[in-house]
Formats: structure tokens, C-alpha cells, sequence
């Protein structure tokens, strides 16, 4: 499955052109400054879809056999992501992780570790505990192993920063860091950093890491960050959990930031808990609490007057607000749109028109801002305990995919707004199992968003899931019968298409997309390491 990606870019528009007028056919622009590989940062690319045009695995479902169907490596704590190089001159290729103690340089193919840089003031997390973890997760009943977590592992996700990362189009490795002023009181808000890695040896992939730079924000940015991005002139973007956006130039000589909350009227402060999404016009899309926000960035500041095609618009919220970063669909001469779910209990999903409104646009039902072009409840089972995602909106053509991340129960002693620790760790379990994966598609000749299908078999449990567009399969990580599997989807019909089961408590997702490689291999990180299925 050697397809190169712009085989695949053609392969997967030829195939959009012919499944109908309701499939927009262009791929989200590769943004040039960004590592020519599927996976350069956090959701593939700087519209963060998630999806890849090329192929994924489609070999029968199976119980898989853990020495030749699957290569887990034990290469670190709590690595989100890692995302992959473009190309060295002699064509191989790295992943590059970071997590809560070092960061890690790993060969694309063997999977070996070629690079370890241990973080200065960061107690080292040996595998000795990884396999303690294991150990209770697959021996304790679901409520056992939540007090465990709690107790044991819980204290230890409190130091977790750099999930959002980016390899630059010269395989540098860039981490955007924030460490609390008062490590007894985060309420005195962070220092952030943004951070370039890369090699000892300049286009040497098994030379030592080395770190480049680190150029600290200013005081004003007081909150974690909790996004990055790169923009299509090649400025880092990151943006705050405060709400401000920070772009940083590559060489980190230049920074501006701004404040979010000055854009919305009666605001002071917003909060924002996802990622920045970038379109290669310089528009720069954010979901705050309360709000979706796209500020257009001109190559030397940020601007957000209405001349400049900025604007705000309010959503739904009945919770903490959106657990989605904004997802771009249509390109080129299609409909334009930013999507995201909202924040009630029981989630919509908004979709809005991210450039002009069309002329005596009629806003769906249940909105009366014109700038929402759909808007719709979820129709997965409505349990009890809600329907709510902390993943993007899974988006490929005029599709988009989102999953529910609410568990089907918590226990009586848990605390209140914790349940993404509930499916993060004993989500595969059939006590807190979140069920349901639906699909919706934007027609562009009814100009109607509606719901494409329901799927209520599968248990996406913590995972951002992958779309491969070639195949036309989603992936995610999921459960059955209290072991870990991966979930194959039919983008277009919506069935369960393949199961594999991988079993063991090692292969927990924890909340980290899982990705498909250039190859069109499916990994992602896991609980102490990474996993990689070597499957066709």
C-alpha cells in the first residue's frame, strides 16, 4: 500500500466526482510550510479535518495476532499524536513525539527509537509503572481501576503540556509549552513557550535531538495554551485557553498577539479548550465557550473587522461549550464551510458559512443568524447522560463525522465534569461504553444539511477518529467485550465494515487521534508507547 500522496489526491477526486452531487471532490490545501506528510501536525493539516486522501486497511476483521499484526513501542508517557517528517535527502522519514518527560525521534519504519531528549525539570516516568498500569486496568472491574486511576495516574496528567505540535517544512519539530507560574496554585496562570527540536546533524535522522530555540510569550498570555497551527505564510499560530492568539514568525523573531474577547460585545474574557484552525486565505477559526470566531491574519497583524471577513457568531451551550476544534470544508469554487459541535447537553452539530453569506440566505431551523448555513441535533440514542464529543468534526468532501464521548453511566462517587476521564480509562468497558457515531452531509444543490447516517454499533471510545478517503473507511479506536479494538466504518453506508481486536489495556487510545501513515498503516500513542497495525 505504497500509494504517494498525489496519486492518492487524484485518486480520491475522481472517486468524490462519481458517488454524486453531494460529495465536494477538492482536498484541503497543503500548506507548504508544513512537513510534506500526511500527519505534519495534530488532524493532518491546517483545516484540522482528520482525513487523508490516500488508503487505509481494509483485511478482514479479526482477533490480531500481537507479534505479527501489531508493533507496539514503548517510547514514552502520555505522547499525543507524534506526528511525522516530511522526507530526509536519503527518503526516510521520522515520528516525533512529546510527552509529559521527553520527547522522542522514532524511525518511520522500523519503529525503532532513534532519539531520546529528556526534559529538564521533569521526573523520568520508567516503564516499570506503564506496566503497572497495564496490569490493573486488565485485572480491576471498571469501577476498581477508576478509583485506581484516580488516585495513582490522575495526579500525574496535571504536568501534561505540548499535545499540539508541528513538524515544519524543514522537519524541524515545534512544541508550543506552558508551565504554571506557581505549581501549587494554577491560578496564577502559566509561562509559555513556543520550542523548535531537531537534529544534531542537519538532514541526519539518526543524529541526537538537539533543541534549536525557545522564545517565551508575553505576560498577557496568561492561560495553558491548548492549540497550535501553522499558517499558510508560515507563522506558528497557537492560541490560549484565555483566548489569546499568539502568531510567532518561524525564526521566532516576530510576535503578535491578540485577545479574542475584544472582538465579542459584553465580553471580557473567553475560554477556549481546543485547537486554531487555518484556511490558506489568512482566516484563523477558534471555538470559544460560548462562541465560534474567525479573525483573518494579513502576514503582519490580526484583524477582525467585518471588511476583513472576520465575524462572530454564538452557539448552544448547556456545558463547559464546543469539545471540538473547528473543522474547514469546501474548497476552491465549492460551498465554504466551518464546522464544529456545540455544547449542549444533547450536542448539535453548527455549520456555518465561513466566508460571504449568499445573498437572502434563510438561517436553518432553531437559529436565526444567517451566518449558520446547517444546524442540527444529533440523532444517536439521547442516553440519559447526554450526547457529548471532545473529538473534531471528522470532515472529508461534504461529510462530517462526529462520535459521542459521553459515558452510558458514571458512578456514584465520581465527581461531577470529570467523565472524560470515565471513558479515557475505563471506557471499554461495557458499564461506561459511550455508544454512537453519526454522519452528516451538506447538499450543495438543495443546499441542505442532513443527517447521512446513524451508526449505534460502534463505541468510539476516546480516540479523534481518521477518515481514508481512497477506502472510503473511518477508523477509531473502540471496545468490545472489555478489550481494545480497532473500528472500521463505511464512510458512505454507515456499517460496521471491520473489527479488529487488539485486546490489552496498552492499546488505550487515551484521547490521541489515531493516524494513517503514508503507507496507509494505521498508528497511534498510547498508554506509555505507540501502536502501529501492520495489517493490509
Amino acid at each position: 500500500m505504497r500509494t504517494k500522496l498525489k496519486k492518492a489526491v487524484l485518486t480520491s477526486v475522481m472517486a468524490s466526482m462519481a458517488i454524486g452531487s453531494v460529495f465536494a471532490g477538492n482536498p484541503a490545501p497543503l500548506n507548504p510550510y508544513l512537513a510534506d506528510s500526511n500527519n505534519p501536525i495534530g488532524h493532518n493539516n491546517s483545516a484540522q479535518q482528520t482525513s487523508v486522501p490516500g488508503e487505509g486497511p481494509t483485511s478482514p476483521s479479526r482477533v490480531l495476532d500481537p507479534y505479527q499484526d501489531v508493533t507496539w513501542l514503548a517510547s514514552g508517557t502520555f505522547q499525543f499524536g507524534q506526528p511525522t517528517s516530511g522526507p530526509y535527502p536519503d527518503g526516510r522519514r521520522v515520528l516525533w513525539g512529546s510527552g509529559i518527560d521527553r520527547i522522542v525521534k522514532i524511525d518511520y519504519e522500523t519503529h525503532d527509537v532513534l532519539s531520546i531528549y529528556k526534559l529538564p525539570g521533569r521526573d523520568y516516568l520508567n516503564m516499570g509503572m506503564g506496566l503497572e498500569v497495564f496490569e490493573k486496568m486488565d485485572t480491576l472491574d471498571a469501577d476498581q481501576g477508576l478509583q485506581w486511576v484516580f488516585q495513582n495516574v490522575a495526579p500525574l496528567m496535571a504536568d501534561l503540556s505540548g499535545a499540539y505540535t508541528v513538524i515544519n517544512s524543514d522537519n524541524q519539530f515545534v512544541i508550543g509549552r506552558s508551565d504554571p507560574i506557581d505549581p501549587s496554585d494554577k491560578s496564577k496562570g502559566f509561562r509559555s513557550s513556543v520550542n523548535v527540536y531537531g537534529d544534531a546533524v542537519e538532514g541526519d535522522p539518526d543524529s541526537q535531538i538537539t533543541k534549536y530555540d525557545t522564545v517565551y510569550l508575553p505576560d498577557e498570555v496568561s492561560g495553558s495554551l491548548v492549540g497550535m497551527n501553522m499558517t499558510f505564510d508560515g507563522w506558528y499560530m497557537m492560541i490560549a485557553g484565555d483566548g489569546k492568539l499568539v502568531a510567532v514568525s518561524k525564526r521566532l523573531r516576530r510576535m503578535e498577539v491578540f485577545d479574542i474577547a475584544s472582538m465579542i460585545d459584553g465580553v471580557d474574557q473567553v475560554t477556549v479548550r481546543n485547537s486554531v484552525t487555518i484556511d490558506e486565505d489568512g482566516g484563523v477559526y477558534v471555538a470559544t465557550e460560548n462562541y465560534m470566531v474567525k479573525v483573518v491574519w494579513d502576514g503582519r497583524k490580526f484583524r477582525s473587522g467585518k471588511r476583513s471577513g472576520a465575524w462572530v457568531a454564538k452557539y448552544p451551550n448547556e456545558t463547559t461549550g464546543s469539545g471540538s476544534t473547528p473543522s474547514l470544508m469546501g474548497f476552491g469554487e465549492e460551498d465554504q464551510f466551518v464546522v464544529i459541535t456545540d455544547g449542549k447537553k444533547h450536542m448539535g452539530i453548527a455549520l456555518f458559512w465561513r466566508n460571504e453569506i449568499p445573498d437572502g440566505w434563510v438561517p436553518p431551523e432553531g437559529v436565526d443568524d444567517p451566518r449558520y448555513a446547517g444546524y442540527l441535533n444529533t440523532s444517536m440514542v439521547p442516553l440519559e447522560e447526554g450526547t457529548q464529543t471532545e473529538q473534531s468534526v471528522l470532515v472529508n468532501g461534504y461529510g462530517a463525522m462526529v462520535v459521542n464521548n459521553t459515558p452510558s453511566g458514571r458512578p456514584a462517587w465520581f465527581p461531577e465534569g470529570r467523565d472524560s476521564m470515565i471513558v479515557g480509562w475505563v471506557g471499554h468497558h461495557d458499564t461506561y461504553k459511550p455508544y454512537g457515531v453519526e454522519k452528516f452531509e451538506w447538499d450543495p444543490v438543495a443546499r441542505e444539511f442532513k443527517s447521512a447516517w446513524i451508526n449505534m454499533d460502534v463505541s468510539s471510545l476516546n480516540a479523534a477518529p481518521t477518515m481514508a478517503a481512497q477506502s472510503d473507511m473511518a477508523y477509531t479506536v473502540g471496545g468490545r467485550d472489555g478489550k481494545y479494538t480497532v473500528e472500521a466504518i463505511d464512510w458512505t453506508t454507515g456499517e460496521t465494515a471491520r473489527t479488529w481486536v487488539l485486546g490489552s489495556s496498552r492499546f488505550n487510545s487515551l484521547y490521541a487521534g489515531i493516524l494513517i501513515d503514508m503507507e496507509g498503516r494505521l498508528h497511534y500513542t498510547s498508554l506509555w508507547g505507540k501502536t502501529r497495525l501492520e495489517i493490509d
